[in-house]
């Protein structure tokens, strides 16, 4: 790296701090060594896995002791009204069937409280030397290569330090769906799959927001799958909207990068040069009840875009735009249990470079409230995928930096930047 590379890199983790790891991966990369949250966690069916993640989640929020009444003078609710009765079921998916042995979190009243307000500004983060924060930059190996739904000790988070998480179900089309392209594995017709998702900004202290997602699907005796997601890496300036934008398993070097985001990501393109993209290739190779498919029969998209929910979206907006001073974390939970948080779009190379069309495959249902705690911004991991995204093992994206404007970007604002093209 250059000199100013370096620099940068060093402002980067003095004001955010990184992930220190420790794991070492074996020797193809593939997934390996469960850790255990109890000794017999790795045995457990995906429901109870979900479970016990959950309720070390909501154990610890920072707004658990901050029981008392929303102050009525601080926060206008009238846009929690829009939320009405729980949405109607669509054509292409079954009623969800909530887990029961999902455990309670603190009210809605508690965390739209004075007391919860102040809860969440004073939570600080772990005091972490200059040196450690050197050191974890160049060690993002285990980010990719540690396998358990904790985080491998010692780790400081570099971005996303603080955040929201749900328990979910993960919901594919009905097998008679109308979708025009089938997965497999995870992404099969006709699934609904536990999970977590954790949301919230990237939280860099340089540049406009970014918005990002992680989604762990728990698998019957085999370790969690994860996918991860952005809205750009540029940022969008209208900082309180986590809504306003897909999210995306594709990032674009856009014009108007952050410095500190330019360095963390050219450092990490050090462990996965191809670190921009996240390919989803696990989630196909993997069937619910834990059982690898054979390479023949696997079958997965090169992009996916998770499509915010156009209601949710409507009413955050409302909620935060009343409330100026609300915490992004109170407004993520007055989402209501049961409400559609979005929908997964897909779409693979075609022939020739073609790419389909992008097609609707899933979406992600509330089971519980997002909450924040201490549990789910410290402890809780998602392991990135190392992926390939050919049968032939290459490691490199199918896509190319341009400036067609033609081209579909699942974020149309992107499009006068630069945009993805299809390229086998």
């Amino acid at each position: 790296m250059t000199v100013s590379r370096c620099l940068a890199s060093l402002l980067l983790v003095w004001a955010a701090g990184c992930a220190a790891q420790s794991a070492q991966p074996d020797a193809a990369g593939e997934e390996q060594d469960i850790t255990a949250l109890a000794s017999n966690y790795e045995r457990k069916t995906a429901d109870e896995k979900q479970a016990v993640v959950w309720s070390n989640t909501a154990s610890d929020e920072y707004c658990k002791a901050a029981a008392t009444a929303p102050s009525s003078g601080r926060y206008n609710l009238g846009a929690l009204q829009a939320w009405g009765p729980a949405e109607n079921e669509d054509a292409l998916y079954p009623p969800v069937q909530p887990p029961a042995r999902l455990a309670p979190s603190v009210s809605q009243e508690s965390y739209l409280s004075a007391a919860c307000q102040v809860a969440l500004a004073s939570d600080v983060a772990p005091k972490i030397s200059t040196m450690e924060r050197i050191n974890a930059l160049f060690a993002q190996k285990g980010a990719f290569d540690h396998n358990g739904d904790e985080i491998d000790a010692p780790r400081f988070k570099i971005i996303h330090v603080s955040g929201s998480a749900a328990a979910v179900a993960f919901q594919t089309v009905k097998a008679s769906g109308e979708s025009s392209v089938r997965y497999s594995g995870l992404l099969a017709p006709g699934h609904q799959i536990p999970g977590i998702l954790r949301m919230g900004d990237a939280g860099v202290p340089i540049g406009d927001t970014i918005f990002g997602m992680a989604l762990k699907l728990f698998v019957d005796g085999q370790p969690s799958r994860n996918i991860h997601g952005m809205t750009r890496i540029n940022g969008q300036q209208s900082n309180r909207e986590p809504f306003a934008l897909p999210v995306t398993n594709l990032l674009l070097w856009n014009e108007g990068t952050n410095p500190g985001v330019v360095a963390f990501l050219k450092t990490l393109q050090l462990v996965k040069p191809d670190s921009l993209q996240v390919p989803i290739d696990h989630f196909a190779r993997i069937t619910p009840d834990g059982h690898d498919l054979g390479a023949g029969a696997v079958s997965y998209p090169h992009e996916v875009a998770f499509m915010p929910e156009p209601r949710v979206a409507q009413v955050v907006h409302q909620l935060l735009a009343d409330n100026p001073t609300m915490d992004l974390r109170q407004a993520l939970n007055a989402i209501p249990v049961g409400t559609v948080l979005y929908r997964m779009r897909a779409r693979q190379n075609g022939p020739n470079g073609v790419c389909n069309e992008f097609t609707e495959i899933g979406r992600i249902v509330l089971t519980t409230p997002l909450v924040a705690s201490s549990y789910e911004d410290r402890t809780l991991f998602f392991r990135h995928n190392r992926g390939k995204w050919r049968i032939d093992g290459s490691r490199l994206a199918p896509w190319v930096e341009g400036n067609d404007n033609e081209a579909l970007d699942v974020n149309a604002e992107n499009r006068q930047l630069a945009t993805q093209t299809c390229s086998n």
